[in-house]
């Protein structure tokens, strides 16, 4: 559902920026066009299709499917005779157009949408039998008969009226249930040597603010683009007052160190509430998670093939730089090999931490290996021999609460230690049966050694294997060090 709305937040500002720019007979025009597509198409479809058998499930369905292509079907006219008027309408159909380039959501929304028809048409169907049931049975009643069973087919209007008004909620409703998305887990952020030490400060303030709206971010992706827009210049507000076009401010009006045009930043801004001007970088790296994520689409996660092609060839980025896009890949996974390979892990000081799970069971992941799905491994994989499901416990003291991650993640319980670190226990059961805490999303307090649960049996969509994934709330690092067997 999330992506969904944020994919709306994206579209209406652009719909009605479009809207601002036609005057009053290119508004008329647009009325006039989509009426004249809207008649010719339900006249030719309603022509071509088999008269509608009131009640029949098939039917039913077919008719609510054509109808609402037939709703569809003017917006493609309307889209080819605004174009060369307004070329925002290009930049709106070609990110309309990538949207069916994003598998999951695209196949859930279809199914969504079939469920949805096949519903109304079993509905119908069921409201159509049980009022032919009640007008046999009325109209043999002596007296009440010539009553009743106009006021039987009343009331059967009045529910065929209902099943077209319950349709969207019973839609939205159903996707909320089968919503793909799962909840983020943070990638981890280490600075690279080679990056700029201000520019990375920056980074890391702009993605912990997009983190807390829920948007996970690439340090090394966002330092990457940064090169290639504005090189190795830092561009504070000082150079607002330079004249123009600078090293910050480039001939075509794009502007700060992610080189916005001013209404791209605005209206990223605007959708997440974020206050502040482009140039200010912190602010600007911040907006730049949400373009990139929302917008854009790209991400290492993707093939090297995948990303150039979102990044040169969506209608919303801000430049179509095949080579230039390659460059920005290749750079942010060396940037990401490069801190790594230079991080030296903390000394690790005495805790009276335990380890959460049964003594058998054996560190299968490390913290910071590459992982198959492309991002960095942020906490560490424990498991058994033969990868059966085991019962985890409280490996502090502390605050624990249970929530659902999604198809990915399954159940999460996140502690919080009185020492003041807050860690996640990814990949719990959903079954609320086979979790010792309250399942109520509310915090409760736990003992070291408690039983929290049994971990979730088998895969999940970005797991293989049953396994915890421990880590720090923040993704920092980790070790099975830490955690002593007693």
């Amino acid at each position: 559902m999330d992506k969904i709305q944020k994919t709306w937040a994206i579209i209406w500002p652009i719909v009605k920026s479009i809207f601002k720019l036609l005057g009053v007979w290119d508004r008329l025009e647009v009325l006039l066009i989509y009426t004249i597509i809207y008649i010719l198409a339900s006249v030719i479809l309603k022509e071509v299709l088999p008269k509608k058998r009131r009640g029949e499930v098939f039917s039913e369905a077919l008719h609510l499917f054509v109808d609402v292509f037939i709703i569809i079907i003017p917006f493609i006219g309307l889209y080819y005779w605004l174009k060369e008027k307004i070329p925002l309408v290009v930049q709106l159909g070609s990110y309309i157009l990538s949207l069916t380039k994003v598998d999951e959501l695209v196949a859930t929304v279809l199914k969504v949408f079939l469920v949805c028809i096949i519903a109304f048409g079993i509905a119908r169907w069921v409201i159509t039998l049980c009022s032919l049931a009640l007008q046999k049975f009325a109209i043999e009643l002596p007296y009440v008969g010539d009553i009743a069973v106009p006021l039987i087919r009343v009331v059967e209007s009045i529910f065929f009226v209902l099943t077209v008004l319950w349709l969207p909620f019973f839609g939205l409703s159903l996707y909320k249930q089968v919503d793909p998305y799962p909840v983020v887990i943070y990638d981890v952020i280490i600075r690279p040597p080679e990056a700029n030490e201000q520019v990375w400060e920056y980074i890391e303030e702009g993605i912990s603010n997009a983190q807390e709206n829920g948007m996970d971010c690439n340090p090394y992706l966002l330092y990457s683009l940064k090169v290639y827009e504005t090189g190795s210049t830092v561009c504070t507000p000082i150079w607002s007052l330079r004249p123009r076009p600078n090293e910050c401010a480039s001939y075509a009006g794009a502007l700060g160190m992610w080189q916005f045009l001013p209404e791209t930043f605005q209206r990223n801004a605007d959708r997440y509430g974020v206050k502040g001007n482009l140039w200010k970088p912190a602010v600007a790296a911040e907006v730049a998670c949400y373009f990139i994520n929302d917008e854009v689409q790209i991400s290492l996660s993707q093939t090297r093939e995948s990303f150039i092609n979102n990044f040169a060839y969506n209608g919303l980025i801000w430049n179509r730089d095949p080579d230039g896009a390659g460059v920005v890949y290749d750079r942010a996974k060396a940037l990401r090999e490069s801190a790594l390979e230079n991080y030296k892990s903390p000394e690790l000081e005495p805790t009276e931490y335990i380890w959460p799970a049964p003594s058998n069971a054996f560190v299968w992941y490390q913290w910071g290996v590459d992982m198959w799905y492309g991002q960095t491994h942020n906490g560490i994989d424990i498991a058994i021999g033969g990868l059966p499901a085991f019962q985890v416990h409280a490996l502090a003291n502390g605050q624990a609460r249970y929530w659902d991650g999604g198809s990915c993640n399954a159940g999460v319980i996140t502690l919080r230690t009185s020492q003041g670190d807050e860690f996640h226990y990814v990949h719990m059961e959903r079954n609320s049966s086979k979790i010792f805490i309250p399942t109520d999303g509310g915090w409760h307090n736990v003992t070291q050694g408690q039983a929290l649960g049994f971990i979730h049996n088998g895969n999940t969509t970005c797991s293989v294997g049953s396994h915890l994934h421990l880590m720090f709330s923040d993704g920092s690092y980790i070790s099975g060090e830490m955690f002593p067997k007693k």
